[in-house]
């Protein structure tokens, strides 16, 4: 270092203003002896000694790029340097105002200035800004004015006020900033085409539709995007290529044409990483014979994957084609499986479909109650049968016949079969789903008291007919009605429960709901 920079660097530690704002303007400049060192030079320049100094603040903002500025938060200090006539600063102060929306007014307040000052850059970018009459063109004009000049770095500057708006999910702040960025989309795609996919998915989440991007940009950055092995990509571009909206963006907003083949090929991909909502899509897309996908095969094994993967409708779809073609109880138990699981996630609709396979009881709670206090004197197994038989709609047989400990399922029981009966149309075996927790509490405590010792000796057939015997001579006595308890159902009906396409003739209403076809 010369002698002469040494006696400067000297002097701005003594406190000489004009020595400290030089020391700090040649470190921002890297110039005349002194390397390039922005910390260094913002430090001598925001020094106490120095701070509001019309000097420090001039050098400041003419020798920082926008930004720099920015990542320094030294935004003011640059409008203090404009407010004193340097039209360089006030240029960059415009810039500096560019990126956020709610800020454009003050963007063009500072670029007008400059321009009133003959700055030429100003003048132009003034000239591109009248141009248009809605605010994000004519501060994207602005901005490639700006660049063209080069008092901006537009990629440096938009790239922080994307990630600002991401992390603040400001959708409106987001979009902006990519109109500003559409003539760099291109060129800088590794490093802005992330933020056309962080804008999709927010404009999904808060269901808005903001976009100002033309379709070949979008698809561009997502194809981009997708060949770094993007996940939400593909399932953003799989959809739009399949003519499916993204939430209120429509798929002609995100591409310039469909591609079924495609879309279908990104759609499992996507699925197949994660994405669990892609399955759903495939099964709409595989499951209709109008389009060149279809595969109902393939349909069926995508809506297994939703359901599984937890989807309420991919369960309700499955539960009920399941049990539309179910031709005993032990089909009947995977329809209500997936039943089950598609109620607990509040699917109203599977409430209905599971609740069209449960027989009627007459007679209010309170005379039931009743009459199980004067029966579980008697006996109590027989109370706990007849608790349940209300409960789940089960017939007489049904109920005397139950062994709660072995028909519990997670959704319900399993009624029979009866071995011993001949006639087959009241020995088979019948799936019953619960209506309600209450049900359910109901044959959890049946099942612990049927899974007691005790309880071994009285399930057989001779049970049975003791059970009858019990019931005529309790329901005689006391004047309690069996249809309190017993379900009045034909050989008929209970051959319409068991088996579906029967059942879903007689619910055809309900069937179509949960399939969503047209009534």
């Amino acid at each position: 270092m010369r002698r002469q920079d040494i006696q400067l660097l000297a002097a701005a530690r003594a406190g000489d203003v004009h020595a400290r704002c030089e020391v700090g303007r040649r470190y921002l400049l890297g110039e005349q002896g002194f390397a390039h060192h922005l910390p260094t030079g913002i430090e001598y320049l925001t020094h106490a000694s120095v701070r509001d100094s019309a000097c420090a603040q001039r050098t400041l903002a003419e020798a920082l790029p926008v930004h720099e500025l920015l990542a320094a938060h030294l935004l003011e200090t640059a409008e203090r340097a404009a407010q004193d006539g340097s039209s360089l600063a006030q240029l960059k102060a415009a810039a500096g105002h560019l990126t956020n929306p709610l800020s454009w007014a003050r963007s063009a307040m500072w670029l007008h200035r400059a321009c009133e000052q003959g700055h030429p850059a100003a003048q132009s970018a003034w000239a591109a800004a009248r141009a248009h009459a809605e605010s994000a063109k004519a501060a994207a004009a602005v901005l490639r004015e700006l660049a063209r000049a080069g008092v901006v770095n537009a990629v440096a500057l938009l790239r922080p006020a994307l990630a600002k708006a991401t992390a603040d999910a400001d959708l409106e702040a987001l979009w902006w900033c990519l109109r500003l960025a559409e003539p760099w989309l291109t060129a800088q795609a590794r490093e802005l085409a992330a933020f056309v996919v962080e804008a999709i998915d927010l404009a999904e989440r808060q269901a808005h539709r903001v976009c100002g991007l033309s379709a070949a940009q979008v698809q561009g950055a997502l194809e981009y995007r997708l060949a770094q092995g993007d996940l939400r990509a593909a399932y953003i571009l799989g959809r739009a290529l399949a003519g499916l909206p993204c939430s209120n963006l429509n798929a002609h907003d995100l591409v310039t044409s469909g591609s079924l083949r495609k879309a279908a090929a990104l759609l499992l991909r996507a699925a197949d990483g994660g994405v669990h909502d892609a399955w759903m899509h495939l099964y709409r897309l595989s499951s209709d014979h109008r389009c060149t996908v279809a595969n109902p095969q393939m349909a069926r094994f995508f809506l297994e994957k939703s359901a599984a993967s937890g989807s309420a409708e991919a369960q309700r779809r499955l539960g009920t084609l399941l049990l539309r073609q179910s031709e005993d109880a032990a089909q009947s138990e995977r329809a209500l499986h997936w039943l089950h699981r598609a109620q607990s996630a509040g699917d109203p609709v599977a409430r209905a479909l599971m609740e069209s396979l449960v027989l009627p009881v007459s007679g209010s709670d309170d005379e039931a109650e009743s009459a199980l206090r004067v029966v579980q004197r008697a006996d109590p197994w027989l109370a706990a049968r007849l608790a349940v038989a209300r409960q789940f709609g089960l017939t007489r047989l049904e109920a005397l016949a139950l062994n709660p400990a072995r028909s519990l399922r997670a959704w319900g029981l399993v009624a029979g079969p009866h071995p011993r009966v001949l006639k087959v149309g009241l020995a088979a075996a019948r799936a019953v789903p619960a209506r309600s927790q209450a049900a359910m509490n109901c044959l959890h405590a049946a099942a612990s008291l049927f899974n007691r010792p005790e309880a071994l000796a009285r399930t057989g057939v001779g049970d049975i007919r003791h059970q009858n015997r019990t019931v005529r001579t309790l329901f005689s006595r006391h004047g309690i009605s069996e249809t309190l308890f017993f379900a009045r159902a034909t050989s008929r009906t209970l051959e319409g429960l068991r088996h579906g396409p029967r059942w879903a003739a007689a619910a055809i209403g309900l069937v179509k709901e949960a399939l969503l076809e047209a009534a």
